[in-house]
């Protein structure tokens, strides 16, 4: 980009290079002139940039909710800021000096005609300069599909059925004295008062205490055994667990497939179990799973059995994406409080913390809050990593297609200048507007095709590597692959047309003139 503009900005000058010349200027002394431009567009391109890189380093960090381990430090790295300004300089200072090398060979008379022709630099130099616009073309045609690709799996990701309604549910951890409500009867009457306390508040409409909430980091697996299916202890499968209070799954939404919720007498009864669709049919294919027994632990442990009295949807408990443990849920009983509340209201329930605490504290003053997030903000903190990738691929994609669209305008004005007496003679013999423009929109477009040609060869092979990060989407996915090339057809047509009608200004006068 740098090397097409200065040179488009060389041929416009390549007069005025004559004037100095004319006028005793040395070579020298055009050299120094020109190495002070360069050096000032250098520095203030790379005081810029670092500006940037500044502003945009806190920018991208804030994408990510969760606290970094202190050791995980990001900051504007010393050597790789000198490199880029030291590229800055050396760029602007290469090409910026064009001009002044060029003005050993400058012919005088020709360069103080007004209009006069300019050199073209040779094929070889018009090869590079196309082959660097249509590089940077297919590179923005790699990373635009990459950024179609992980945008459209961010919005998949978080579109999918997660099984339940997370919407308007506050969770929090209850911290309670242990030596006051000990498990047993004290913890047992705490839940169940606290249960109807918060209840009774106005705009509650349901909540339930549990083990774990949805997609938060509490996780509690055991290995399990099917009733008359022994298993050795290596071959043994992990199973998630999650105690869980009466209206559990009426809180979350969560839907009853099959069979009966817990109830309060199952405190007492506590060997039941309430199982998900996939643990069903995983398990009992294509039979019911109701009245089946479950045994966890391993086999030597000779523990209880669990006699399975309801099926519940699937639903992302775990992990947000990916194939998680299946889960099973047990009620609260003697051997296990949960302290983890659910709270779902009939508005925003985050303005509801003040009156749960006040509730909380007339119960007992010794009784505390903590970890107190929204589910929405859960599954935001669950989809951080998706959201990080997918911005910073745009990012990326954005700025590359805006480099891209730079160079095909510098490389089209370049062309124009090269080619403005040609252009003008043209006009002069009655070659209409539209059709001088025409020719150099074919021009501009065919470095544009040829780009992304090439750009769409590469994306489908490098974007295979993003595979393992995309949810639900292929890396093959149709809808990106034709988007990405209406984008860039779309900005490279624009960054074209501004030259090209530009050209079509000549005064064909001036160009008969100077010759």
């Amino acid at each position: 980009n740098v090397s097409n503009l200065l040179l488009v900005k060389a041929s416009a000058r390549g007069r005025e290079m004559g004037v100095r010349i004319a006028m005793g200027a040395s070579r020298t002394r055009l050299v120094r002139q020109l190495a002070s431009e360069s050096v000032l567009l250098g520095l203030a391109g790379g005081a810029l940039g670092t500006g940037l890189a500044y502003v945009g380093l806190p920018a991208l960090l804030s994408l990510i909710p969760v606290d970094l381990p202190r050791w995980m430090k990001f900051s504007v790295d010393a050597p790789v800021l000198a490199f880029s300004l030291a590229l800055s300089l050396a760029t602007s200072l290469a090409f910026g000096l064009a001009p002044a090398f060029g003005s050993s060979v400058v012919d005088l008379s020709n360069s103080l005609k007004e209009g006069g022709r300019a050199g073209s630099g040779g094929v070889r130099h018009k090869l590079l300069r196309n082959g660097l616009v249509v590089g940077e073309v297919a590179l923005s045609v790699i990373l635009l599909a990459g950024a179609g690709l992980t945008v459209r799996s961010f919005l998949a990701l978080r579109a999918q059925n997660l099984g339940y309604n997370p919407q308007h549910v506050l969770s929090m951890d209850v911290g309670y004295p242990d030596k006051r409500y000990p498990d047993g009867p004290k913890a047992h009457e705490m839940i169940r008062r606290l249960t109807a306390d918060i209840a009774a508040l106005p705009g509650v409409t349901s909540t339930a205490f549990t083990t774990g909430v949805p997609l938060g980091e509490d996780r509690w697996s055991r290995i399990y055994t099917i009733e008359g299916r022994p298993r050795d202890l290596k071959d043994m499968p992990f199973v998630n667990h999650v105690v869980v209070v009466p209206g559990y799954f009426a809180t979350l939404g969560i839907p009853l497939l099959e069979g009966r919720d817990f109830t309060e007498a199952d405190f007492d009864d506590q060997h039941v179990l309430v199982v998900t669709r996939a643990f069903a049919h995983m398990n009992w294919p294509g039979e019911s799973a109701i009245g089946k027994h479950v045994r966890f632990g391993p086999p030597a442990n000779n523990e209880a059995w669990f006699t399975i009295v309801g099926v519940v949807a699937d639903n992302r408990h775990d992990l947000l994406k990916g194939r998680g443990r299946p889960v099973v849920y047990l009620t609260y009983s003697a051997d296990i409080t949960p302290s983890s509340l659910l709270v779902r209201a009939s508005g925003d329930p985050a303005k509801m913390v003040s009156a749960i605490r006040a509730r909380m504290r007339a119960f007992d003053p010794d009784i505390a809050l903590d970890h107190i997030i929204t589910l929405p903000q859960l599954i935001e903190r669950a989809s951080w990593q998706d959201r990080f990738l997918a911005i910073l691929f745009l990012a990326f994609a954005v700025l590359a297609l805006t480099l891209a669209a730079v160079g095909l305008y510098g490389a089209l004005s370049y062309t124009v200048s090269l080619h403005s007496r040609e252009i003008g003679i043209r006009m002069a013999l009655g070659a209409s507007t539209a059709s001088v423009q025409g020719m150099l929109l074919r021009q501009g477009m065919t470095l544009a095709v040829a780009g992304l040609a090439i750009g769409l060869a590469g994306a489908l092979a490098m974007t295979r590597l993003l595979e393992s990060q995309l949810y639900a989407i292929s890396p093959s996915d149709p809808i990106t692959y034709a988007a990405t090339p209406l984008v860039l057809l779309a900005v490279a047509t624009l960054a074209v047309l501004v030259p090209a009608r530009r050209a079509t200004r000549v005064d064909p006068a001036i160009v008969l003139r100077s010759e």
